[in-house]
C-alpha cells in the first residue's frame, strides 16, 4: 500500500466512516451496531489493530488514540464561523 492507497471498504457488520493517516499508519474509522471501532494498518497493508473500541485502542496504542481524539474533536458544521456566532445568541 502506498501513501495514496486507502484500504477498500470492508464487508461485514461495519460501515467505513473515514480514514486518517498518521506517520506510517492508516487508521480506518468504522461504525457498527455496538458503536465506533478502529482498525490500523501500516503502509505495507499489515493489520496492526482490527476493530478495536476507543478504550481498547487507548490501552494498546495511547499515541494513536490521542491522535484520533485530536483529529476528530470539534464541530463538523459547515456553517461559516460568523453565522455560528449569530446562531448562538
Amino acid at each position: 500500500m502506498t501513501a495514496t492507497q486507502i484500504p477498500a471498504g470492508e464487508s461485514g457488520p461495519f460501515i467505513v466512516i473515514g480514514h486518517l493517516e498518521h506517520r506510517d499508519r492508516v487508521i480506518t474509522i468504522k461504525s457498527g451496531a455496538q458503536g465506533v471501532v478502529y482498525s490500523v494498518r501500516n503502509r505495507d497493508g499489515k493489520i496492526l489493530f482490527d476493530n478495536l473500541t476507543a478504550a481498547q485502542l487507548k490501552t494498546q496504542s495511547p499515541e494513536l488514540h490521542t491522535f484520533i481524539e485530536a483529529a476528530t474533536a470539534g464541530q463538523a458544521d459547515l456553517a461559516a464561523p460568523q453565522l455560528m456566532k449569530v446562531m448562538e445568541r
